[in-house]
């Protein structure tokens, strides 16, 4: 390795999920540790930190030369929004280096308020290429956390085409589902991943069934829980691809397995930079192997895009830790915690104030105290003036290097040696801790008028239909009804780009707009498939798009895509900010499908769109049943041929994207608001949203009938359907 290339080093990000995590992490060699306040992050029920104690946090990493990096990783509800700045404020203003984001809506208003805080995006904004990471570097986003599903090498592709900062995970738990994505623990019980309080249903035990056949039949089986991450026999290749930070999981977790983690992969990047490259010793092996982890670890989606050998199929548990290995880690980096080191200058003359003078870091202060007296009895040793001096008690600092000049008669009481150490290194920590004071930008007073809000406009006007289909043939059913709008899948076309099915009825007759509705997900393997899908959107004049990623708004910015535009549910719009942020230049907008009614109301405008109907997607995945049952059959055509059983003998479908590569798994019973059509039209939502998946032509038809006429009639007709469920429309997620 060249010596030009050592310029930039990876940071190594550790978790704190309280303070003894943050001094385990510090004293074990991590140069930045990511942590929350009480509010508004990943982990709600880690210990996390109340303000006073992150400010402390702030000036005790700072003094360290160390970073923090606050996580506001989850969505904010509108209600909520007006809390963030009072919230943020105290870190800002204490040096917070950076902060940590999912909703989109915190981009212009952090930007506003804090104009100098770095913004990172997190794993939870599902980043899976580098068109989506130059949409946030462009917006405003310094370092993005990408999906945890790429491999290393689209996150260098990420590096050098969108030309900013990457973040990577390098060891801990992984999700089954692309963070951001995953409603599962939210529709099963309402505690929301994308809000901190994921109950982790992937971790519970499901049966397999591939065309119709049980294919756990070896008793309980975990087809959705990954194997935890370990990347330490990869660290040289890593550290190659110049990932500017590397980051261990774990905020949940004890100060001994952080401080263990953290020791392993700083001893092997120190070696790295020292120019060496040693085996990894089997005793480190072992440390890694024997901390809080589930069956035997892995190395993740580096060099690999799935895999039945990445599934903890027999057991999702924890192993127990080795408590010797538990107790040497405690010992060595959770009792001793990392202190400053400073010199110190004595000047003890008599008649003279005495002077003491602080040094670290380039900074100086110097203190002048009491006037030195002449000794009458017995003088001060330099070795009692020393003593005294290097008393640095509960501060982060010590004395590593002590100069006195003494005249042999001095004398001072010992009160004064000990003021005058105490002020000084008071001043010597201000004086540090200087450069990174900001202000805060003062807060506008908020305007609560609406811009084109539906909910001040309503009207008796009939309510226009969307709807969203899985198959032709539940195009062809559609294409009868009295609706204003077909989403089709994109996926269907491909590769030849036949739409000659859409001619055989004449759907501009009947005034229904045709919408091509894109993948789920989008990544480096799909570049042959944008090509495809630029020349679709070419050939046929559809009347616009339904995107679901970052990657597809970038894309059609590329192409400069003249046609309408309609964010789907999972690009959340859960505030204002974050509707004027995303949605500045759509035509419309899907609510996302996590809140309530009263929270629906708070974004609601005429440009909204509302999911009344359909299986909602509870996962999307990289990892894919079929290939962990060993039938992995690519372009396979009939997609919902495989589905999970859960404890309660629930099936849930799932649909296997064979195009893409990647699983959607569907809740068992279908969302179904029929029977509050007339609340949401006098709510002001005229725009409502049919999704179907499973379900026959017939069916399709007959669920289509029911809702066009109870927007018409009084009455309320049953569901023409089995079971069914009101989503989160009246309670929300927490």
């Amino acid at each position: 390795m060249n010596k030009e290339e050592h310029f930039i080093k990876t940071e190594l990000l550790a978790p704190a999920g309280n303070y003894e995590c943050l001094q385990a992490a510090f004293a074990a060699g991590a140069d930045a540790v990511y942590l929350a306040g009480k509010q508004y992050g990943a982990r709600a029920f880690a210990a996390n930190f109340e303000t006073d104690e992150l400010i402390e946090a702030l000036r005790y990493a700072h003094l360290l030369n160390k970073k923090i990096y606050l996580t506001l990783n989850t969505l904010i509800k509108e209600s909520e929004f007006a809390e963030i700045y009072d919230f943020i404020r105290p870190y800002y203003e204490n040096g917070l280096d950076g902060i940590i984001i999912q909703d989109l809506g915190l981009i212009p208003f952090l930007k506003e308020y804090f104009p100098n805080l770095e913004l990172h995006a997190s794993t939870q904004m599902t980043v899976n290429n580098w068109r989506s990471a130059k949409f946030l570097k462009e917006s405003g986003i310094k370092r993005v956390v990408p999906s945890r599903e790429l491999s290393l090498d689209e996150i260098k592709e990420i590096k050098e085409k969108a030309n900013v900062e990457v973040e990577t995970f390098i060891h801990g738990a992984l999700c089954y589902c692309y963070s951001g994505q995953c409603l599962f623990s939210s529709f099963l019980g309402g505690r929301s991943g994308n809000r901190g309080k994921c109950a982790q249903p992937c971790r519970l035990p499901y049966r397999i069934k591939i065309d119709g056949t049980c294919q756990s039949k070896k008793g309980e089986q975990y087809p959705l829980s990954l194997k935890d991450l370990c990347t330490i026999n990869q660290i040289y290749k890593l550290l190659d691809s110049r990932i500017d930070s590397f980051k261990i999981e774990g905020r949940m977790k004890s100060p001994e397995y952080v401080a263990g983690v953290t020791s392993v992969y700083r001893k092997y990047m120190d070696s790295y930079y020292a120019g060496k490259r040693p085996e990894i010793a089997k005793e480190d092996l072992f440390l890694l192997n024997h901390l809080y982890i589930r069956s035997n670890m892995k190395d993740g989606y580096y060099y690999r895009h799935n895999g039945k050998d990445m599934i903890t199929l027999n057991s999702p548990s924890y192993q127990a830790n080795d408590e010797k290995l538990v107790s040497l880690l405690h010992e060595k980096y959770c009792t001793n915690t990392p202190k400053i080191p400073i010199c110190a200058t004595v000047q003890m003359h008599v008649s003279k104030p005495i002077s003491v003078t602080f040094s670290c870091n380039g900074k100086q202060v110097t203190q002048y105290g009491e006037v030195v007296l002449q000794a009458t009895n017995r003088p001060l040793t330099e070795s009692e003036v020393k003593k005294q001096i290097q008393k640095t008690g509960n501060t982060p600092f010590y004395v590593s290097k002590t100069e006195i000049s003494i005249d042999s008669d001095s004398f001072l009481p010992i009160r004064a040696l000990n003021e005058i150490r105490r002020t000084a290194i008071s001043q010597l920590e201000e004086q540090l801790l200087k450069q990174y004071r900001q202000e805060a930008v003062l807060l506008k007073e908020k305007c609560n008028k609406k811009a084109d809000n539906a909910l001040e406009d309503k009207t008796d006007r009939m309510p226009e239909f969307s709807i969203s289909v899985f198959s032709r043939e539940q195009y062809k059913t559609a294409l009868c009804k009295k609706i204003s709008r077909i989403y089709i899948p994109s996926d269907l076309f491909y590769p030849n780009g036949d739409t000659s099915f859409l001619d055989e009825q004449d759907y501009s007759l009947q005034k229904i707009e045709l919408f091509l509705s894109l993948p789920r997900i989008i990544r480096k393997r799909d570049e042959d498939y944008l090509v495809f899908l630029r020349n679709l959107l070419r050939k046929k004049n559809f009347a616009g798009v339904l995107v679901k990623n970052l990657e597809e708004l970038q894309f059609l910015d590329e192409i400069s895509y003249e046609g309408k535009i309609i964010t789907d549910h999972n690009l959340y719009v859960f505030n204002q900010a974050a509707k004027s942020f995303l949605c500045k230049n759509c035509y419309r907008f899907c609510a996302p499908l996590e809140l309530n009614r009263n929270d629906i109301t708070k974004i609601c405008d005429s440009r909204m769109e509302y999911v009344v109907y359909g299986h909602m997607p509870m996962m999307v995945t990289a990892n894919c049943i079929r290939k962990t049952s060993d039938q992995c059959k690519r372009h396979k055509k009939d997609s919902f041929s495989q589905s999970l059983t859960d404890r309660y003998q629930k099936e849930l479908p799932v649909a296997c994207n064979c195009i893409h590569c990647y699983n959607e798994i569907y809740n068992s019973v279908a969302l179904s608001l029929l029977k509050e059509i007339k609340n949401i039209l006098n709510m002001g939502i005229l725009q409502l949203r049919l999704d179907f998946t499973v379900e026959s032509p017939q069916e399709t038809g007959q669920i289509i009938d029911a809702f066009l006429k109870a927007a018409e009639t009084e009455c309320s007709n049953p569901f023409p359907g089995k079971e069914f469920t009101t989503g989160h429309y009246t309670k929300g997620v927490l």
